[in-house]
């Protein structure tokens, strides 16, 4: 039978088909060619023709079942919907004929079935074999989505003490009531803090039989406690351990200092992580998690599984009703048996139900009547009929078919059944249980774009910020968390790596892929009898170490600060253990002696054999192996110590003996005690001491043999005994690094994650650590802002996370000096990728905001850089604006955004005579501080107040800008003038209501005249000669700009002299008759007039179309209207000193400016008008 195999559009070569019957029963027998890739496709299309019967009536299969046998053992049997099933029908008799076809089998696309498999020959049927849930997995489940957190265990411990003397040994006695069952191999390792010994103690007898043995590390101040084989510590129930005081672990150096509780940390842990929810065609059997000290994850793997707790697939089924009438694919709206007076059904509503393949989320129930949202949880929406079976089918209210069917068919009614969704704790996703959206960084996003929404209205619906994002297809998510406690079976199932063996040896190997072990199934992990007990920090000699090498040259001192090994490109920088030593290795490997020879080698030995010398001259290898030179040294007198010279190098030291003594003495042994190191060439080796006469054979000299292989230590860290080492002992590092930066990780267990089912396993999940973005990023000085964090393994529980405002050290770990805790922090996401804090009060220009997860040894950090600010000050208004000059003035400065902190806030007055800082400057409140400004000779305090917040030390100094209103100068003097009204003043008596309302109105009219508050008008007297009033014009000592009193003395004069004036309109004063003003205030005020600017270089519009034509009266009047007219009205906004005026104030400084400008300004003699 001719036919071809393809691989979705990819042609497949060597297949062959093959067709075969016996006149009852046909088969088509294939045999395979080319591999078909994973998850493709395969379609086989046969080329012949054959013509196939069946018997008249009879459905024409649809399918049969297939065996595969795949060798080694194994058969996969395929099935599909519509395959024949068969019911064994009697215990005993034919094993074959005794098996009787029955109805096809109809399986749904969600159903998830349990398949019972049996082997049979002609005599014999075996037992059967079951298959579990997932076999139903026609493809791989997806992977994690998010590591919410990893979380240390710690337990509370109580602490007592025989005694409370500084620096002496005591008992000490710890009281433990465990949070969770302790189990065989647990331990709890206790950091004491100031308390010491002689060195480390190991295998402590305690008081205690659950705790009964004990361990303590000086160097860390850390005890360790280990549950004892064969014992538990139940969860709840007290535990208390004894150390006596005869063990040697000394009390702090300041008595009564010794912390009477400490958390302790348990070698458990608890990870949190979340997934999509698993859909029928991949279900999810469980999660494999590998866990390693190694951060490289190239050594110390553990392989431990979890199983997942969704046995039922994706959903479960209750059937609740039959439909009613045929519903269309549109239909909102669809009938079911009216329940009358039983139970309602509105407890549907908020609920999903299914019809055959579609869900619908039900939004409402009135009797019979369900109201639905269709195509729900990645279904499709089609038209469902109310009976099924096509012939004359018929279904009664109650769900009981009648009528014949089609051929091959069976009369059914249609089903309406609840939708329960199944997970250990489903997090509900956005937009009604989906929840498909990647975050995105920067500023938020608008709401019809993709990304993690700010506001409290998104809070509950998670943020999905992985790009691409995950794919939650079900529209869930189902959380986990997975207990990884002492004495859990390891699994031997997956190779260390993503290939088919440990392959990945060197470098970083977080491979993304999981891959089976050699002889492994898919589904079936492999359980060994090893168990996982995590190594715990607290004692050195428990940590976990990967063989590198072997001691090359023996370490023959304690002293010894130089070690050679057979490889050393591995230790740089950590602990090298040797026995039960412990070594630091201070930087890279360098280069060393490693021996020293008498005679060199030549020739070539037998079968490749190398030529050696020893230190006496024989010679090894055979063949034409030689030694040079062939004579020997004589004349040694006795041993001694050998050193070297040149090289580069420091440190060698080398020992020699002597054999025969005297005349004829020679060196018969050289031991290297000290390899030295830093050697850049090959050093000369000198004899150093003793050697008293050797004399050389012709040619001989001592040649130092090096090694790049040599690195320099620490002896005898963290507490273990330095002690000698002999040679080819093993040399193992320390899988746990130093914690250098942040981003080097300490003293801990790294995790990766996958899911599985019964056709393979998804890619690995790592857990991260990582802000995407935060909002908002402009905080207010006076704290109580509610910010969002987004960020990937934010954490699932407060109590382990936190965020900081601020900066880092240069190494990368948060500066707490120049930080501070964002409070009342919430974890609004299950998942870990959306926190919201409270900030504090703060200023600066320019910080950092710092996620931190702390929980035992485990610790990250991430940092975004530059992402917060807080506003710049600005000064509103200063009082008084006018001081007295000549003595210290205090002045109150309002504004805003000087934050809570008196050391962030400086300011000074910028002036003509110099820049003056306030001393003291008194912070009041975020928006006011007091200023003093001492008296300084030659000082004028006079200029603009800069008010700076902030510093290095909180992120950056801001300054306010210098504006108008924030400028201060002494007082103006007053200024004294005579103003001269016709009227009798016999009709306003002293101290009569005439007078009083007579002072009242020439006030008021003055004011209105020229601009002045009345508060600036003092009347001093009223004497005779008609009415001569006699008034002084006060400083404003509310403000620095506004008019002098001798500017507006000036104008008072000059309106005097205008018929036309305001002042000449006046009750009172529209009787002016004379005025006098002294000629000094005229100078004053046209000195005033004359110093006014504009804010721009360009000559203001309004005085280009006002030029006076001369200066006579008429015309600078005509200039001064139109001026005043096209400043007070126009466009162009008049300023002084650089800065706008202020509606308020525009009339006031327009007229001014136009005064000044047609003429006005100018100086001033009495009598010229």
């Amino acid at each position: 039978l001719v036919c071809t195999a393809m691989a979705g559009t990819t042609a497949l070569a060597n297949w062959t088909c093959a067709w075969s019957d016996d006149g009852t029963d046909g088969a088509i027998t294939i045999t395979a060619g080319d591999t078909v890739p994973a998850m493709s496709t395969l379609t086989l299309t046969t080329t012949a023709s054959i013509a196939l019967t069946k018997p008249a009536g009879s459905p024409f299969p649809k399918s049969a079942v297939a065996a595969v046998n795949t060798g080694a053992g194994r058969v996969t049997i395929l099935f599909r919907n519509g395959s024949s099933s068969v019911t064994y029908s009697s215990a005993v008799g034919d094993p074959i004929g005794s098996y009787a076809a029955s109805t096809y089998i109809a399986i749904p696309a969600d159903m998830v079935v349990t398949f019972r498999a049996y082997a049979y020959n002609g005599r014999f049927r075996s037992a059967a074999a079951t298959t579990p849930v997932q076999s139903r997995a026609v493809q791989k489940p997806d992977p994690p989505s998010y590591f919410a957190e990893t979380e240390h265990m710690m337990q509370w411990v109580h602490l007592t003490y025989g005694a409370s003397n500084a620096s002496i040994p005591v008992a000490i006695t710890l009281s433990i009531t465990p949070v969770m069952e302790l189990v065989n191999g647990t331990t709890l390792e206790v950091h004491l803090p100031g308390f010491t010994s002689s060195g480390i103690i190991r295998d402590i007898a305690t008081d205690s039989t659950v705790f009964p043995t004990a361990q303590w590390n000086a160097n860390l101040s850390t005890l360790v406690l280990k549950v004892a084989e064969g014992m538990t510590a139940a969860e709840g129930t007290l535990q208390t351990v004894t150390i006596a005081d005869t063990v040697g672990i000394t009390y702090p150096s300041v008595a009564g200092s010794a912390i009477t509780r400490q958390h302790a940390k348990i070698n458990a842990f608890s990870l949190y992580w979340v997934s999509p929810f698993p859909q029928t065609r991949k279900p999810r059997k469980g999660f494999v998690i590998q866990a390693t000290t190694d951060r490289n994850w190239l050594t110390d793997i553990h392989t431990l599984t979890v199983p997942d707790k969704l046995n039922n697939g994706a959903e479960d089924l209750v059937r609740i009703s039959y439909l009613q009438a045929d519903i269309d694919a549109t239909q909102q709206n669809l009938t079911v048996l009216d329940p009358g007076s039983g139970p309602s059904l509105d407890w549907l509503v908020g609920g999903y139900i299914k019809i055959d393949l579609e869900v619908m989320y039900v939004t409402n129930v009135t009797a019979g009547l369900v109201s639905v949202t269709r195509a729900q949880r990645s279904t499709n929406p089609v038209a469902h009929t109310q009976v099924k079976g096509g012939g004359s089918c018929a279904c009664d209210s109650a769900g009981a078919a009648t009528g014949t069917p089609d051929s091959g068919l069976t009369c059914a009614c249609t089903e309406v059944k609840a939708a329960y969704l199944q997970a250990t704790d489903p997090s509900i996703g956005r937009f009604n249980g989906f929840d498909k959206q990647v975050g995105t960084a920067g500023n938020t996003p608008a709401p019809s774009q993709d990304g993690c929404k700010i506001g409290s209205i998104y809070w509950p619906l998670g943020c999905n910020i992985k790009n691409p994002p995950v794919q939650f297809e079900m529209g869930l998510r189902s959380f986990q968390r997975s207990l990884l406690s002492p004495g859990r079976p390891e699994t031997n199932w997956l190779t260390n790596c993503g290939s088919a063996g440990d392959t990945c040896t060197t470098g970083f190997c977080q491979c993304a892929t999981p891959t089976l072990l050699p002889a492994m199934d898919l589904g079936a992990p492999v359980t060994t009898t090893e168990k996982w007990y995590p190594n715990t920090y607290g004692d050195p000699l428990d940590w976990p170490t990967v063989p590198v090498a072997t001691v090359a040259l023996e370490i023959a001192s304690a002293t010894v600060q130089h070690v050679a090994l057979t490889d050393a490109t591995q230790v740089s920088s950590s602990y090298l253990r040797v026995d039960d030593e412990l070594m630091y290795v201070h930087g890279a490997r360098t280069r060393g002696v490693v021996r020293v020879d008498l005679y060199q080698a030549s020739g070539t030995g037998d079968n490749g054999a190398q030529c050696l010398c020893g230190i006496t001259g024989n010679v090894t290898g055979g063949g034409t192996c030689s030694c040079f030179p062939t004579g020997q040294m004589t004349g040694c007198g006795n041993g001694g110590v050998m050193g070297t010279i040149g090289g580069g190098g420091l440190g060698f030291k080398a020992t020699f003996t002597v054999a025969d003594a005297g005349e004829n003495g020679y060196i018969d042994s050289i031991t290297v005690t000290d390899p030295g190191y830093g050697y850049i060439s090959i050093p000369d080796v000198v004899i150093l001491d003793g050697g008293i006469n050797c004399t050389f054979a012709t040619g001989q000299f001592l040649t130092a043999v090096t090694s790049t292989q040599v690195v320099k230590v620490e002896r005898g860290a963290l507490g273990t005994t330095a002690t000698n080492h002999s040679l080819a002992r093993n040399a193992s590092t320390a899988t746990w690094p130093l914690r250098s930066t942040v981003k080097v990780p300490g003293a801990q267990y790294h995790f990766r994650l996958a899911a599985y089912n019964d056709a393979g396993l998804s890619d690995y999940m790592y857990f991260t650590h990582a802000i995407t973005q935060m909002n908002p990023g402009l905080l207010p000085t006076v704290g109580g802002q509610t910010i969002e964090v987004v960020m990937e393994g934010g954490g699932a529980k407060v109590g382990n996370t936190s965020v900081y405002i601020g900066h880092t050290h240069i190494n990368g770990s948060i500066d707490f000096q120049r930080s501070k805790l964002c409070g009342s922090l919430v974890v609004s996401d299950i998942a870990g990728t959306r926190l919201t804090c409270v900030t504090p009060p703060w200023v600066g220009r320019r910080h950092d905001i710092m996620v931190r997860s702390e929980s035992g040894d485990f610790e990250k950090l991430s940092v975004a850089v530059g992402q917060v600010s807080f506003p710049k000050p600005t000064v509103k208004v200063v009082v008084p604006a006018q001081v007295v000059g000549g003595v210290t003035a205090v002045v109150t400065i309002s504004g805003t955004n000087f934050g809570t902190n008196q050391s962030d806030v400086v300011a000074e007055l910028v002036g003509g005579t110099g820049r003056y800082r306030c001393d003291p400057l008194t912070l009041v409140s975020d928006s006011s501080v007091i200023c003093t400004l001492p008296f300084k000779s030659g000082v004028v305090h006079a200029g603009t107040f800069t008010v700076a917040v902030g510093t290095d030390w909180s992120g950056g100094q801001q300054n306010s800008t210098e504006t108008t209103e924030a400028q201060i100068k002494e007082f103006d003097p007053p200024a004294e003038i005579k103003l001269t009204i016709a009227k009798d003043i016999a009709e306003i008596p002293p101290a009569s209501p005439a007078r009083v309302q007579f002072i009242n109105d020439f006030t008021t009219d003055l004011s209105g005249a020229i601009g002045v508050p009345e508060f600036r008008i003092n009347v001093t007297d009223i004497v005779a000669g008609s009415v001569v009033v006699i008034f002084t014009i006060l400083p404003d000592p509310n403000s620095a700009t506004t008019i002098t009193p001798a500017a507006a003395a000036a104008i008072v004069a000059e309106q005097a002299a205008n018929p036309a004036s305001a002042l000449l309109s006046g009750v009172v004063t529209s009787a002016t008759t004379g005025v006098s003003v002294p000629a000094a205030v005229l100078e004053a005020a046209a000195a005033a007039a004359s110093s006014t600017v504009t804010a721009a270089l360009t000559v203001p519009e309004y005085f280009k179309q006002s030029e006076p034509r001369e200066y006579t009266l008429p015309n600078m009047e005509q200039c001064m209207y139109t001026c005043r007219l096209l400043c007070e009205t126009g466009n162009e906004v008049p300023s002084v000193n650089g800065f706008p005026a202020l509606p308020l104030e525009r009339p006031r400084i327009c007229k001014s400016q136009c005064m000044t400008h047609c003429g006005f300004g100018r100086p001033f003699t009495p009598g010229a008008l």
